[in-house]
């Protein structure tokens, strides 16, 4: 109910060797195919623009690997992310994080999302005894309960369990 960056705060060293399949990557360090990123049948763009920052690269991610795209790491190329220097600060960073968690699990798993809402929460609760941020956590579940009903449709989950696991 979260996503996570693989080899993050790892050195590259753990990188993989080979080209290798992943579900996704950080839109921070990834290029695109200029189509994956402009749906040509609907002119839809790749990335959420209501998500502002956090969980956009998820969504693409999940609706790109919908679409039937791959998502690959390849050895030697190597990216410098500073790290969220976008100006965003510490509480509207995690505003924003747990709201969008909330919005695209709800955009994802569509009618589901009466079930699995409270797993969610749980999962909120577990970062705020880990990260200490209540407020935060709070202020997104305000964000989140505002724009949800943009979010939510009642179609069935997309089905994207078909990529490798590690």
């Amino acid at each position: 109910w979260q996503a996570v960056q693989l080899g993050h705060d790892r050195p590259t060293a753990t990188a993989p060797d080979a080209i290798t399949e992943v579900f996704g990557v950080s839109a921070t360090a990834a290029l695109y195919r200029r189509e994956a990123l402009i749906d040509g049948a609907s002119g839809r763009r790749g990335f959420d623009e209501r998500l502002v920052s956090y969980y956009e690269d998820v969504m693409f991610a999940v609706v790109s690997r919908h679409r039937g795209r791959r998502a690959l790491t390849v050895p030697g190329a190597t990216a410098a992310h500073a790290g969220s220097t976008t100006g965003i600060t510490l509480p509207e960073h995690r505003r924003l994080l747990v709201a969008n968690r909330w919005l695209t699990v709800a955009t994802l798993v569509g009618r589901a999302w009466p079930w699995v809402w409270p797993r969610v929460i749980l999962r909120d609760l577990a970062d705020v005894h880990r990260h200490g941020d209540l407020r935060g956590m709070l202020t997104g579940w305000g964000r989140a309960l505002r724009l949800l009903p943009r979010f939510l449709h009642r179609a069935a989950p997309l089905n994207v369990t078909d990529y490798p696991r590690s």
